[in-house]
């Protein structure tokens, strides 16, 4: 017990230095202005340092990251954009709540969202159980299963953790599978392939789905939710049965057949 309190302790300590040069940051901008000497004007150096004061509670971790984010935004209207407005540089506050509170920011939280109740209430490893112990024994099939269900996920949670949830779900599969067998790697490039592949379904499987739509919103050339994804299944799934085809030519092991296990049937 002791040991943990003293590091509780040092990690305060190295906590309150650091807030306190944030407050001296304050203090020297504030009164001293010692950035005149660099030419620089006060919204540039408010600018300044709003992003020390980032820097240092993102490395440290005083705080929780999102809040960091938050003050940010907080310094950014109700300080910096006070500075610039007395330069007569006026700036509206869209241009600070935007990368907060932007279509293409709601639409992610939207797919986090999905993303933790799928993961609260275990239905992806419910859905992946259940494509899987489809496909029978035959390795071929589970291939496919599996990079069905990763490519279906992926649709709507991000990529990254799609792949990291399949790929643990799948480790008990290629345990069964002999040392050395080249459908091991079938399996394992299965996966991210499908991912990424997925990702185009729908406008939130991956950031640059958006990004793009953002664009095109701006030509007037955007397309409907539902318009995408009749527009991308069909690639989506032309494209899977192309990684398919080559895994099988390229990664096909000796194995035949696979007994099929998964992660909860183990704990």
């Amino acid at each position: 017990m002791s040991e943990k309190n003293g590091e509780f302790m040092t990690r305060n300590l190295i906590h309150s230095l650091l807030i306190g040069v944030l407050l001296l940051l304050f203090v020297l901008l504030g009164i001293f202005e010692v950035f005149t000497t660099w030419g620089m004007g006060k919204p540039a150096q408010i600018a300044l340092v709003i992003l020390l004061i980032a820097a240092t509670l993102w490395i440290s971790e005083s705080v929780p990251l999102f809040v960091t984010s938050f003050v940010v935004l907080i310094l950014s209207t109700t300080w910096l954009q006070g500075a610039m407005r007395q330069s007569n540089m006026p700036v509206s506050q869209k241009v600070f709540l935007s990368p907060f509170f932007s279509n293409i920011i709601l639409l992610f939280l939207g797919g986090f969202v999905l993303s933790a109740a799928f993961q609260k209430y275990r239905l992806d490893e419910v859905l992946a159980q259940r494509v899987i112990a489809k496909t029978g024994k035959s390795i071929p099939k589970v291939i496919m299963g599996i990079m069905l269900i990763t490519a279906f996920l992926s649709m709507w949670l991000s990529n990254t953790a799609t792949a990291a949830m399949m790929i643990a779900l799948c480790l008990p599969i290629m345990e069964g599978l002999p040392e050395g067998d080249r459908n091991r790697k079938a399996i394992m490039l299965a996966i991210p392939f499908s991912a990424n592949i997925g990702g185009l379904g729908t406008p939130i499987g991956t950031p640059p789905n958006a990004i793009a739509i953002q664009y095109m919103q701006g030509l007037g050339l955007a397309p409907s939710f539902g318009l995408w994804v009749i527009l991308a299944i069909p690639i989506v799934v032309l494209l899977l049965g192309i990684i398919w085809v080559i895994l099988m030519i390229f990664f096909r092991g000796s194995s035949q057949s696979i007994h099929l296990r998964s992660k909860s049937t183990e704990r």
